[in-house]
C-alpha cells in the first residue's frame, strides 16, 4: 500500500469514532478510484500497440538478467 493509505488509516483511527473513521476511508476510496481507473485505462491504451511484442521482450530481458547474474558470480562481484 502507498503512504497515502497509511496516512488516511492513521487519520481515521485518530477520529476515535468508527462511523467518522469509516466515512473518512470512504472519502479516500471515492477519491482514489477514479485515478486508479484512469491510470489503468491509460496504460492499457498506451500498451496496446506493443502488446504483441511483450512476451518476447520479457523473455529476452530474463535471459539477459540471467547471463548478467552468472557473469557477476563468476567474477566474484556478488
Amino acid at each position: 500500500p502507498c503512504g497515502w493509505l497509511y496516512a488516511f488509516v492513521a487519520a481515521a483511527a485518530g477520529t476515535a469514532s468508527p462511523l467518522a473513521g469509516a466515512g473518512l476511508m470512504l472519502c479516500f476510496w471515492a477519491g482514489t478510484v477514479p485515478a486508479m481507473v484512469g491510470v489503468g485505462v491509460g496504460v492499457r491504451a498506451l500498451a496496446w500497440p506493443v502488446r504483441r511484442y511483450a512476451p518476447a521482450a520479457a523473455a529476452v530481458a530474463m535471459i539477459a538478467m540471467g547471463l548478467l547474474t552468472v557473469t557477476a558470480r563468476l567474477h566474484g562481484l556478488h
